[in-house]
């Protein structure tokens, strides 16, 4: 069985895990909010760095997390972050491409509306959401089922 996006509390045996033999991760959330201020002094960093005033009046303009409001904060972050992440790889990206079936305008609309339904539960429009509130570590280190984490190297988006 896979199950993407495993509520951490399988791990931690508070819910049942006669389902589960193991958890296997990758780019999981461990505490979202040291995540996310990490990752915007990391790129806050690598602007200063490299002496992009643009990016530094813009990351300084809207301050570090929590943000009170996402929809001014995010998109202005993101794009400095992309940009730096850009920056750092030695592969080209991978190429983006749609099945012709999921290509018609009215499924690009209905997967933009589903995306920002789930930015706006999961994270909260004030960074109040189920997402903000995740912090692995609180919960200790005894788990209740095998954890096996694949990691690859450290991202501007990450706090490890």
């Amino acid at each position: 069985m896979v199950v993407l996006g495993v509520d951490s509390r399988h791990l931690y045996g508070s819910c049942p895990t006669d389902l589960f033999y193991a958890y296997v991760g990758d780019a999981q959330l461990v505490n979202t909010r040291r995540n996310e201020a990490a990752s915007y002094a990391r790129v806050l960093a690598m602007a200063r760095a490299s002496g992009d005033q643009q990016a530094i009046t813009a990351l300084t303009k809207i301050g570090p997390p929590p943000w009170g409001s996402l929809v001014k904060t995010w998109p202005v972050f993101r794009k400095w972050r992309l940009a730096y992440q850009a920056k750092k790889v030695t592969a080209p990206p991978a190429p983006e491409t749609i099945s012709p079936e999921y290509a018609s305008p009215e499924e690009r609309a209905q997967s933009a509306a589903a995306d920002d339904f789930c930015f706006e539960h999961f994270w909260g429009l004030t960074m109040s959401g189920p997402l903000e509130m995740v912090d692995l570590p609180a919960l200790g280190t005894d788990f209740a089922i095998p954890i096996y984490i694949f990691s690859r190297p450290r991202r501007s988006d990450s706090a490890a």
